[in-house]
């Protein structure tokens, strides 16, 4: 899926003093409407039935943060490689960050598809 590059918000995650640091690690996020989500899941229960729904979940997140997060800057891994896309955050990145990037997606989403936070 081509990602507009104007769609693009750049997102530094709270991850400990990340945002205090003097060189933050930071992602850039392209937001996803409701239905491009369910396509993601969509897809997913084609391509693998027969499989756990966990299993499905992790294939969701994982397609999600390869087309969803085409860029992060300034972080590296337990073993002090650099994390340069989504991709590799999901693959390598500690679980708080994962999670702290999913939920800036889906808000990020949501506000952009003009829903009001609650």
């Amino acid at each position: 899926m081509p990602i507009d590059e104007s769609d693009l918000i750049t997102y530094v995650p709270e991850d400990e003093e990340n945002r205090e640091s003097e060189n933050p690690w930071f992602v850039k996020i392209s937001p996803m409407t409701a239905g491009e989500h369910r396509k993601y899941l969509k897809a997913a229960n084609m391509k693998l039935n027969g499989e756990s729904s966990a299993n499905k979940a992790i294939d969701v997140l994982a397609k999600i943060f390869k087309e969803r997060v085409p860029e992060v800057s300034n972080l590296t891994d337990i073993r002090n490689r650099d994390i340069t896309t989504g991709e590799e955050l999901f693959e390598n990145g500690e679980q708080s960050q994962i999670d702290d990037v999913y939920e800036a997606l889906t808000k990020a989403s949501k506000l952009r598809a003009g829903l009001k936070k609650t």
